[in-house]
């Protein structure tokens, strides 16, 4: 039976997914609350409050936890430490043997891009919450992120934690090179502890972009590892495969029509055209959408106000050129549905964002 996921203290994730079955690898649970205890003091019977979870699936390195359990010890541990920036804090910790055999199948690649093929390939065994994916932009290699499910208030503690463990583990494999340019391009607004990272971290940060992506050269791609071993990898990938085989695939529909609405901005698909990709009627996948809380208009608006937000910040575009390519003929349109999602005009916020 299918389940929606409750609203646990303000943070909500939606999506189709079974919150009850174990499906989520326990050893970042452990970890996690192992920093938790540690270096944060504390009391772990309060973080594992609600979640009825034994110890002994902790101990177990084959252990499953359930999107429910996950999802509440999140929140309890923001909620106790009173610490928003814990996914930071706790990715940066995060080592790579941290992501079972795919951390240590990505490690012992011959270079970075069969490690981030090894990832593309294998990141079901590791989480539900996110779909990945890779592509090339030019002289950029992009890593994309997007949610496979709802996360709200919880998505910047899990993308800072993936984005930042990504980065730290990324950086022992490749030895030394020039973290200038890496660019990490988050869509959620600047959080107040922001500063505090980027004066340790040499890499770029902006807010507010269309998407989650880590942007780096393409010539990174052919660097050879620190610690290639191509026999040790490909023993590591046959243990990727097992654990595939048992990860049962879990199909986002919300996933699949953000992707179809996002993949060619200017040109957004309408209902029937969306829903013939997804090889359904217009009224099953209205149905579909409305059982997760959500409709083809919200993730369409939410797309939009990405991509918008995106270009007022970070490009010389006009007013009405942004509007155009997010399809309204009228730039008033445009306006009046700006203000809506942000409280303020487009050149107003465009005004606020260049003086901060």
């Amino acid at each position: 039976m299918k389940y929606l996921q409750p609203n646990l203290e303000g943070n909500v994730i939606r999506g189709i997914v079974d919150i009850h079955k174990p499906c989520e690898p326990a050893s970042y649970t452990a970890a996690f609350l192992h920093f938790l205890e540690k270096e944060k003091g504390l009391n772990i019977e309060e973080v594992l409050q609600g979640t009825k979870l034994e110890s002994s699936v902790l101990t177990d390195p084959e252990g499953f936890v359930t999107p429910l359990q996950s999802n509440i010890i999140i929140t309890n541990a923001l909620r106790l430490s009173g610490e928003p920036d814990l996914g930071f804090q706790f990715g940066q910790r995060m080592k790579i043997s941290s992501h079972g055999f795919l951390g240590f199948a990505a490690m012992s690649a011959p270079n970075l891009q069969d490690a981030i093929q090894l990832m593309l390939k294998y990141f079901k065994t590791r989480t539900h919450a996110l779909e990945v994916y890779f592509y090339i932009e030019q002289d950029q290699a992009v890593i994309k992120i997007e949610e496979a499910v709802l996360l709200e208030d919880l998505l910047p503690f899990i993308i800072e934690t993936m984005f930042s463990s990504l980065y730290s583990t990324t950086n022992s494999v490749l030895g030394d090179i020039d973290e200038s340019q890496v660019e990490v391009r988050l869509s959620y607004p600047k959080p107040e502890y922001a500063e505090k990272y980027q004066s340790n971290l040499p890499i770029k940060l902006s807010y507010d972009r269309s998407c989650n992506e880590i942007r780096f050269p393409v010539s990174l791609l052919q660097q050879s590892l620190v610690f290639s071993d191509p026999t040790n990898s490909k023993l590591a990938e046959s243990e990727c495969e097992k654990q595939l085989e048992l990860t049962e695939d879990y199909e986002s529909i919300l996933a699949k029509v953000r992707r179809l609405l996002t993949q060619n901005p200017g040109h957004f698909p309408n209902l029937e055209k969306v829903a013939e990709e997804c090889n359904t009627s217009p009224r099953t996948l209205k149905r579909r959408l409305k059982m997760i809380n959500t409709s083809y208009q919200e993730i369409l608006d939410n797309a939009r106000k990405r991509i918008a937000v995106d270009h007022l910040a970070n490009t010389s575009k006009t007013v009405d050129e942004i509007a155009g390519l997010l399809g309204y003929n009228d730039p008033s349109n445009f306006g009046r549905a700006f203000k809506k999602w942000k409280g303020i005009s487009p050149s107003g916020y465009r005004e606020s964002v260049s003086v901060s």
